[in-house]
């Protein structure tokens, strides 16, 4: 009978009437242990508020971080897009404060093209603070919004938070190049050619040299009129996975500087 009391009680049984009564026929063969019974029921009391305690200090948290686990298996290794959803859905749910998850959400709606949904959960990493999250929502601003203005305050309000991983090269990579093309969509050719440089110069240290930053200041060049082949050349080595399609696609248009060149050209 105890076992099943305690179930009770770990139900919360014991805070209630029948918590009680169960408590009273455990204890009626044994008149002398009833003087007992408010000392018993307030140390069981006692055991479940801390057994509660555990559990939502230690628990949850546990169950949260191996839902994202999953989550992130089933996006990064299996490609699984609805099932990585459901996990960083399911751990949000276990624990609300936790913006790698939200992060990560954010990553599986934007592969899914459900850009406002991607966005709103982006902008709730930028409010906690997740740099990588203002990388991305910056990103969005520029691809999907047209809008450089608001891409430059998050990317530079990045790269000045104290708190940022500077061992991060990829990160330090792409910040400094979403900086530099945040510039070009603005127009401010030299703060572009500058922030493409710092990228640039963080290569040697990336685990793989991406295309991006190559691309960008090869158009940053031509809208100045300027000689762009040898970036251009680069842009195409180093173009290699799905994602850089956007690139390709930028060089099978003419070279903006062959065309502002042929433009002044005397007949």
């Amino acid at each position: 009978m105890l076992p099943a009391a305690l179930g009770l009680f770990a139900a919360g049984g014991v805070l209630t009437k029948l918590g009680g009564q169960v408590l009273e026929v455990l204890f009626a063969s044994k008149p002398g242990a009833k003087r007992f019974f408010p000392l018993i029921q307030f140390g069981l009391a006692t055991v479940l508020l801390l057994a509660l305690l555990g559990f939502h200090i230690w628990g949850l948290p546990w169950a949260a971080n191996l839902s994202y686990q999953t989550g992130r298996q089933q996006y990064f290794s299996q490609g699984q897009l609805a099932q990585a959803q459901s996990s960083f859905q399911r751990a949000l749910k276990l624990q609300p404060d936790f913006p790698a998850a939200q992060h990560n959400l954010a990553l599986t709606y934007e592969d899914l093209q459900k850009f406002d949904q991607a966005k709103a959960e982006y902008a709730k990493g930028v409010s906690a603070g997740y740099v990588k999250s203002f990388n991305n929502l910056a990103r969005l601003h520029i691809l999907v919004d047209d809008d450089p203005d608001t891409a430059a305050v998050l990317l530079l309000r990045a790269l000045e938070d104290d708190n940022r991983d500077r061992t991060d090269k990829d990160l330090d990579y792409t910040l400094r190049k979403n900086l530099g093309w945040a510039y070009l969509k603005q127009q401010r050719y030299l703060e572009a050619q500058a922030s493409l440089n710092q990228a640039i110069a963080l290569e040697d240290e990336l685990e793989r040299t991406w295309p991006d930053a190559h691309c960008l200041m090869a158009q940053t060049l031509e809208a100045q009129g300027q000689e762009a082949t040898a970036e251009r050349e680069l842009c195409r080595r180093y173009i290699e996975l799905p994602e850089d399609d956007i690139w390709a696609s930028y060089l099978n248009q003419p070279s903006l500087q062959k065309e502002t060149t042929d433009a002044t050209e005397t007949p």
